[in-house]
Formats: structure tokens, C-alpha cells, sequence
């Protein structure tokens, strides 16, 4: 009996006539990315081929685990984020865009863990990192930031939420389209650390 007036409700609910029906549109306002940007993750692990990975990797010695942070990222750019740390993944593992480099070599022994913090806009005191395109003698332009500043936030993820973190190195991706602009990195020798951070 209660099938019987469940699809009798049903039909009813179907069967009108097409003025009595209501229609819903979608106002594109409220599609602003800040109200979608809570369904983004804080962190994730993935492989070269994109493929996620979890804590039985990222605990086996085998695999080599590169951290991405962002700098100059506001809440609302997470979407431009995980955008751009997935085509930092691709471009750094894929031969047609690296060649032959270790990173190509040994893609599969790779994992790349993108950790989201937002902050102010570069060059502000709340850049992450103190993160900002600052003037270069002979290059035009150069990231900066504190190095200290993205030890302490990898020592802190790895204390409160990934303990299975060992980073074989870091990169810090910075939000700017700024031209020209020269990528940096400190190699572990330079800053006497097992790892060295790279910024692009």
C-alpha cells in the first residue's frame, strides 16, 4: 500500500500540466568560488600518473615525497591552486616538458604532496612565507621568502597532520603572472637541511 500511493504521489508530482511546473534556475552569483572552496582539500597525495596515494606510501622509505606549498594563495584561489599544482606535477614528470631529468626517470617513485594555506596577496605582511616578487640585480625579478618560515610550516604538518611527512624537497608555487620573474631554489647544502626548497 504505501508503494502504491508513493508512486501515486510520484506521478502526480510528474504529470503536470508544463505552466503548473515550477522551474529552478541557477544564478551564477552564488557560484562564486569562496562557496565552493570549502569542498577543496586542505592537502593531497598523488602520484606522477595523478593518482592518489595514502599513508602506506607516503610511510614507505621506497617512494620520495616533493611538498608543495603555496604563496600568495587567499582562500578563494584554492581552486587556482590545486589547478596549478596539478600541472606543477604534470610538467615536472611528464618527458615532452622535462626530457630526461630524474624527475621523468623516476616518476613513479615520486609522490607530491600539495598542502593549501591561504594568505594575503604577495608582497603584504600576510603572504605566506613572507612571500614576494622583489627586485633582481640582473634578472629583473626574483621569488623570495623566508626560508625558516617553510621549515616551521612543514615541521608543523607533519606534527599535527601527516606524522608520515619526509620530504625529499619542497617548492613554494607563487601566485603572480609577473614577467620577467626568475625561479629560484636553496639546494640543501646552502641552508644545511636535509631538504631545500625550491620557488616557482
Amino acid at each position: 500500500m504505501k508503494r502504491f500511493a508513493l508512486s501515486l504521489f510520484l506521478t502526480a508530482d510528474v504529470c503536470l500540466p508544463a505552466a503548473a511546473q515550477t522551474t529552478y534556475t541557477i544564478n551564477p552569483a552564488v557560484l562564486n568560488s569562496s562557496y565552493w572552496s570549502w569542498f577543496y582539500p586542505t592537502w593531497k597525495c598523488v602520484r606522477a600518473d595523478g593518482s592518489s596515494c595514502g599513508a602506506a606510501e607516503l610511510s614507505n622509505p621506497y617512494f620520495k615525497q616533493v611538498v608543495i606549498l603555496p604563496s600568495g594563495f587567499a582562500q578563494s584561489d584554492i581552486a587556482a591552486f590545486w589547478t596549478d599544482f596539478d600541472k606543477t606535477v604534470a610538467l615536472i614528470t611528464n618527458p615532452a616538458s622535462a626530457g630526461s631529468s630524474w624527475s621523468v626517470q623516476r616518476a613513479g617513485q615520486v609522490l607530491f604532496v600539495g598542502y593549501f594555506l591561504p594568505g594575503g596577496a604577495l608582497g603584504t605582511e600576510a603572504a605566506t612565507f613572507g612571500g614576494k616578487v622583489a627586485p633582481h640585480p640582473i634578472r629583473g625579478y626574483a621569488l623570495s621568502l623566508s626560508q625558516a618560515a617553510v621549515y616551521a610550516q612543514i615541521d608543523s604538518i607533519r606534527y599535527w597532520t601527516l606524522p608520515q611527512l619526509r620530504p625529499f624537497g619542497a617548492a613554494v608555487l607563487f601566485n603572480t603572472f609577473q614577467t620577467p620573474v626568475t625561479a629560484n631554489a636553496a639546494p640543501p647544502s646552502l641552508v644545511n637541511k636535509p631538504f631545500g626548497v625550491a620557488k616557482f
